[in-house]
C-alpha cells in the first residue's frame, strides 16, 4: 500500500519536459514578386501561441519526380 502512494506521488512532482518539435524542411512559396520561405513541421507538432503566418500544405509530386506543395488552408 505504501508503495502505491510513493509512485502517485512521484508522478505528479516529476512532469515529463515536454519534447522540442525538430522541423522537417522549408517550404518555399513564389508570389508575383517576392518569395517566401516558411519551415516545415510535423502536423501533430504544438504550435506556438503568437503572431504568425501559419499554412497548412499538402506535398505532391509532379510527373518529374518534383516535390510541391499545395496550399490547403492559410
Amino acid at each position: 500500500m505504501v508503495r502505491a502512494t510513493y509512485d502517485t506521488i512521484f508522478h505528479m512532482c516529476h512532469v515529463p519536459l515536454k519534447k522540442k518539435v525538430r522541423k522537417i524542411s522549408d517550404a518555399v512559396f513564389r508570389g508575383l514578386h517576392s518569395v517566401y520561405t516558411f519551415t516545415v513541421y510535423p502536423l501533430a507538432a504544438e504550435l506556438a501561441d503568437q503572431p504568425g503566418v501559419y499554412i497548412f500544405s499538402k506535398r505532391v509530386t509532379d510527373r518529374f519526380g518534383g516535390g510541391h506543395h499545395r496550399i490547403i488552408c492559410i
